[in-house]
């Protein structure tokens, strides 16, 4: 899992290589000879026997094919399975290209079947044919179409295998659930070591949800085998990686645990950093993150007290300053840290130079990579002061970073006297000649083998040719990507060949010399290894003679014990047939019972889908009511509270309106009472006129009867008489009523005109009626009349109690 930009051929150009102290390998030197004689013998063997490699092709293939993994006609069927998978016919070329590819891997501990584009019915018949293989190990099935249904199968394999150490199902298409499956089945295995369940691309990446979050961490929690977990690229973010945390606390035996390429953030690194840092992790990987600076004191603290920490990977992220220079301290000198991957991280000038402390503080640093951290010669400077005082350092890839040749020129000063440092890598650091030359002067004094120059500015290839002619250490060098020409180019690569050839044959001598040393010291003591020899020969013919005696009472007790056995070996062979046939029948019935516990299970999750489905439209009403509902009640508050305001001042206008109508009452009944006084007067005046008229029609009345009775004679006379008085009375009445007209407008002019009109109404029939009473003669009826209707007091002014409220 490094993150060096080299490719294909470039990949392993940094790898580690034998020491010049370390024990070289004795055939290495011979490699080339053995080769020649192998080719000379077969070429002898093929000439005596009529070799025609026309007819080799066969027995070639048969040769291949033995040292597969499984079987030709295994593998075949899983091509097939691998048809139905696609529902795509069957070619016997697709079929062939798929057997070359199994044939490059010759390992028969390891099942090779990465990117063979397998599906769920193929991985079945996988998982079965692993069971008749227990010499398998290793099984790599990343980049196909497993899916959750293939998950299952696996799972079954995880649950029942006693010898498979690790299993590789990275990019399969898995879910939440087929992922969840898996590590139900871990819970109980105890021999899977190492399980990548990550991603290697955005293409068929596997992903991780709540539910196998909890699975997990319950996982690690019960499980004591499980040492490397591979969660890179599954969509885990700061908020489900949480989950994590309880079961990474409580495992002991995780040792390498990678959840690069997901969005975690800082508070998710901070909470896998809290529980692992009393664990015995040896390999973190946090790449690529989005992780910010302010994760800086637990990173330090993790340095500080996890032990066993040996790789730390952060590339990828934003850490700067304040990360390195929080790690920078005097306590990095115990640190155990081994590997420490800073790439593409924005550290600037300012924070290289934070590291620098860091390396000069630490003793067991092997290894650091800076590739684009936008380092520029500043910091570079104040970084290679503090280099050059590390004595543990053995690979640099300080790559895409403008250090220009002033950088280089420092860099060089810094290594030149280097104890352990084998390795630099300075790809695209904008270096030209003069860095390159500087650098090269350095190299001479240094155990450096291999340097990377590629994609930089070196026009002059002599520079490199005199540097590797004065320098038969470098084995390696990239120099691809410089306007270096084509012959120096050549010759470059001649005096690497020469100087590894040199390297072999200095290991070989080497190696020799040891073997001669050893053999000095031979003859010195060979009388007395002789006389020990023959004491020793002496005792060992008489052991022989008594193990003879031995042998013969043997022979007789395993006569004895070889019947027993043929006949004990007779009834297990029965035995053994009838348990086979018990087992037989078990199997199936196993068989069946487990895919109906399948079916049930998958009718099971889908039950359990349609539940959540529905509890999460049901939760989505209940919120929206609920959200309707309090919207309601700030209303229903609101309302009440203006309904109490208005209500207070309804009441307060309720009470200054009673009171006002009491003000007007009084007034009211005030003025009446006035009124009726003055009208009492008028209508007394006004009776006692009409009373005396009254009288004194009557009196006419009754004068004229009794002069008509006695003056019977002179009736035209009287008749005259009467008409006049008559009119007199009509005329005084007439007066009258005018007369209260008056007085009764002179009231309503007061303010009172409706009741005082209602009055003058009332008094207007009593004088009419006395005007026509004195014509018909009907003068008494109307004198009590007149009597009864001013009798009467006026009530018509009253206030109902409904009118008063």
């Amino acid at each position: 899992m490094t993150n060096s930009i080299y490719q294909n051929d470039d990949q392993n150009f940094l790898a580690d290589e034998v020491d010049e102290e370390e024990e070289f390998p004795a055939d290495l030197f011979f490699e080339e000879e053995e080769e020649k004689a192998e080719n000379l013998n077969d070429a002898k063997t093929n000439k005596k026997s009529n070799f025609n490699p026309k007819y080799s092709t066969r027995s070639t293939a048969r040769h291949k094919l033995s040292s597969l993994t499984l079987s030709e006609p295994e593998l075949r069927a899983i091509f097939e399975a691998k048809c139905r998978d696609f529902k795509v016919k069957f070619e016997e070329n697709h079929y062939q290209r798929f057997l070359r590819r199994q044939n490059q891997h010759r390992n028969k501990k390891v099942l090779h079947m990465e990117g063979s584009a397998l599906g769920s019915i193929a991985a079945a018949l996988i998982v079965e044919t692993v069971f008749y293989h227990p010499r398998i190990v290793v099984v790599d099935f990343s980049d196909n179409s497993l899916g959750d249904q293939g998950a299952r199968c696996f799972a079954d394999l995880i649950i029942n295998t006693h010898s498979i150490i690790s299993i590789d199902l990275a990019s399969n298409h898995m879910t939440d659930n087929g992922i969840y499956t898996i590590f139900t089945a871990l819970r109980t295995n105890r021999s899977l070591v190492s399980l990548n369940i990550g991603s290697k691309s955005s293409i068929g990446r596997n992903t991780i949800g709540p539910k196998s979050i909890k699975e997990i961490s319950e996982m690690l929690r019960v499980n004591n085998v499980i040492s490397e977990l591979n969660l890179s690229l599954t969509e885990l973010n700061a908020l489900n990686v949480q989950g994590l945390a309880p079961g990474l606390a409580a495992n002991s035996t995780l040792t390498m645990l990678n959840l690069s390429n997901n969005n975690i953030k800082s508070k998710g690194a901070i909470t896998i950093i809290k529980s692992i840092m009393k664990g015995g992790m040896i390999e973190l990987r946090l790449s690529d993150n989005a992780i910010q600076d302010d994760i800086a004191p637990y990173l330090a603290s993790l340095l500080q007290n996890c032990k066993s920490l040996k790789i730390l990977d952060m590339s990828g992220n934003k850490l700067g300053f304040r990360t390195t220079s929080a790690i920078s301290t005097n306590d990095a000198y115990h640190y155990s840290i081994e590997e420490l991957i800073l790439s593409r991280n924005p550290l600037g000038g300012r924070g290289v130079t934070a590291l620098g402390s860091f390396l000069a503080n630490s003793r067991k640093i092997k290894r650091i990579n800076l590739n684009g951290c936008e380092i520029d010669y500043r910091g570079f400077q104040d970084f290679c002061e503090n280099l050059a005082r590390n004595e543990s350092l053995e690979l640099i890839e300080i790559q895409h970073n403008p250090l220009t040749d002033d950088g280089i020129v420092k860099l060089s000063d810094a290594i030149k006297e280097h104890p352990k440092l084998k390795a630099i890598d300075l790809e695209m650091t904008e270096l030209s000649d003069k860095g390159c030359t500087a650098l090269f002067e350095a190299l001479i004094d240094t155990k450096i083998t291999r340097v990377s120059l590629k994609n930089n500015l070196i026009h002059d290839g002599l520079i490199i040719q005199k540097a590797l002619q004065d320098n038969e250490k470098l084995r390696k060098l990239n120099i691809e990507a410089n306007d270096i020409d084509y012959k120096s180019t050549i010759e470059i690569n001649r005096l690497l060949n020469v100087n590894q050839l040199n390297y072999k044959r200095k290991a070989a001598q080497r190696l020799l010399g040891r073997v001669l040393t050893a053999s000095k010291d031979a003859p010195a003591n060979v009388e007395a290894r002789l006389h020990r020899t023959r004491n020793n020969i002496i005792n060992e013919r008489k052991t022989i003679a008594d193990l003879i005696k031995t042998k013969e009472e043997l022979e007789i007790k395993c006569q004895e014990t070889k019947e027993k056995k043929e006949k004990t070996l007779t009834e297990l062979d029965d035995k053994n047939n009838e348990l086979a046939s018990e087992l037989a029948i078990l199997t199936d019935d196993c068989r069946n019972k487990n895919q109906d516990a399948r079916n049930a299970l998958t009718n099971l999750e889908n039950d359990i889908a349609q539940i959540n489905a529905r509890l999460v439209r049901e939760i989505e009403i209940f919120k929206t009511e609920n959200k309707t509902l309090s919207t309601l009640s700030a209303k229903i508050v609101s309302t009440d509270d203006e309904f109490f305001n208005e209500g207070r001042l309804l009441e307060t206008q309720l009470h200054e309106a009673q009171e006002k109508y009491r003000i007007a009452k009084e007034q009211l009944v005030d003025a009446w009472r006035s009124i009726h006084a003055e009208m009492e007067a008028i209508e007394q005046q006004k009776l006692e006129t009409e009373r005396a008229a009254a009288k004194a029609a009557l009196k006419a009345a009754k004068t004229a009867r009794k002069k008509k009775k006695d003056k019977s004679s002179k009736s035209d006379k009287t008749k005259t008489s009467s008409k006049s008085s008559a009119k007199t009375s009509k005329s005084n009445s007439i007066a009258t009523t005018r007369k209260s007209s008056k007085q009764t407008s002179r009231l309503g002019e007061s303010g009172k005109e409706s009741e005082a009109g209602s009055i003058f109404n009332s008094s207007r029939t009593p004088t009419t009626e006395v005007a026509a009473a004195v014509q018909t003669g009907r003068s008494e009826i109307l004198v009590e009349k007149t009597d009864r209707t001013f009798d009467t007091q006026p009530d018509n002014i009253k206030i109902s109690q409904e009118d008063e409220d």
